[in-house]
């Protein structure tokens, strides 16, 4: 029927806007607008001009009646923070051009705007663990409150709406070589702290290669949790 169900949490990214033709007034629950999240009322294209923006966020004659005051993700607020704006602040772009998506440099404590900065990890041998003998090991940024189980021989957590996976293989056929989550801790060798951010680090290893027995490779993959 064209109009968006009464409970609905609209978002609209920096720079970006919805355009709304109807010239009706269609209630929702919430409204974030940048990554700033809508005071309750009518908003439209006169009230949606935000102080970082050129032009309204919302455009046509129709209004949105908020009902009530929202939150914004804990993405849309990093990527309000690094100055993303349009396309530019979709979980799925690039804007520095690194290979690496918003997503993950959100998600690993990457900078969107250096492409030097994909994300926070760092791939060592070290004895990370019992029984004596050093292994590979993988230590990554990861948002606060993430708790890891193994799933399939993979360590999965989940945390700000994203879900971490660490795999592991001996040969690169399939990633299916069964890896332990190690430690949780704020500092990493070779890496920043992270004491007093949203993130921490966590520290995995191969199972398999412990000893070095032959070659071993780790990899994370960040997708959108279910």
């Amino acid at each position: 029927d064209g109009y968006l169900h009464d409970e609905s949490h609209v978002s609209i990214a920096a720079g970006a806007t919805l355009d709304l033709q109807s010239g009706m007034e269609d209630t929702v629950k919430t409204l974030v607008i940048g990554g700033v999240p809508a005071a309750p009322g009518t908003w439209g294209a006169v009230d949606s001009v935000d102080a970082d923006f050129t032009t309204p966020a919302i455009t046509g004659s129709g209004l949105l009646k908020v009902t009530t005051l929202g939150t914004a993700s804990a993405y849309e607020a990093w990527a309000a923070e690094n100055g993303l704006a349009g396309p530019n602040a979709l979980a799925s772009a690039d804007p520095d051009g690194d290979g690496a998506s918003n997503m993950l440099e959100f998600a690993l404590n990457g900078d969107p705007g250096d492409g030097s900065n994909p994300g926070l990890t760092h791939a060592s041998i070290q004895d990370a663990s019992a029984p004596a003998g050093s292994e590979l090991t993988l230590t990554i940024a990861v948002r606060d409150g993430a708790t890891f189980a193994l799933v399939d021989g993979a360590q999965r957590g989940t945390a700000s709406g994203y879900a971490y996976t660490v795999q592991g293989t001996q040969d690169l056929d399939a990633y299916g070589s069964a890896v332990s989550h190690v430690s949780v801790s704020d500092t990493a060798p070779g890496l920043p702290s992270l004491a007093g951010t949203p993130w921490e680090y966590h520290t995995f290893k191969l199972d398999a290669s412990e000893g070095l027995p032959g070659k071993g490779f780790l990899r994370v993959k960040v997708e959108t949790a279910p």
